[in-house]
């Protein structure tokens, strides 16, 4: 719900949560990132009939995946941020392309302070953190910021290059 998804997306998720299935049902591409070679291979084989799911060997400080790569970047369950929780939050913004959107599910007490400090020192924005009491977990969610300058250069990069503007085709805009 909090990453709005839409079915042209290409999500990441960490640790290889039940969560995976829904995803690869609702996006055109998930990344599985899995730290524990038992539990990726437990994923590979209880995943297997879908074929928009990559699974990868990583934890949230060596993320295998380029720069800017994925839409939203989800870890439930307890993302595993020790030593360096700034850090891992850092290394899973990288990978978010702007406008993409990080969602963190914790299991019981976080220091919601430091968690919105975290977010927006990744470069992040509209962050929102909240202490869901019923189900005794905490979930942040930051957006990665989206640069107006560069959108138009990029839009009109785009529209340069799909068109014959510039060559003297009888086409040019």
């Amino acid at each position: 719900r909090r990453a709005y998804l839409h079915p042209s997306m290409t999500v990441a998720e960490i640790g290889g949560s039940p969560a995976l299935k829904m995803l690869a049902q609702r996006v055109r591409q998930v990344h599985a990132i899995i730290a524990s070679p038992s539990q990726l291979s437990t994923a590979r084989g209880s995943l297997a009939e879908f074929n928009n799911i990559t699974f990868h060997h990583g934890d949230a400080f060596s993320l295998p995946l380029n720069d800017g790569s994925v839409d939203a970047l989800f870890a439930f369950g307890e993302p595993q941020l020790d030593p360096d929780p700034p850090a891992a939050i850092r290394e899973m913004a990288r990978l978010l392309r702007p406008g993409g959107r990080l969602v963190m599910n914790f299991g019981g007490a976080q220091e919601q302070t430091a968690l919105r400090a975290w977010l927006s020192q990744a470069g992040l924005v509209n962050v929102i953190v909240t202490d869901n009491t019923e189900t005794g977990t905490v979930t942040a969610v930051g957006a990665k910021k989206v640069e107006a300058r560069q959108g138009v250069r990029a839009a009109y990069a785009a529209r340069a290059l799909a068109s014959d503007c510039g060559c003297g085709g009888s086409d040019c805009c």
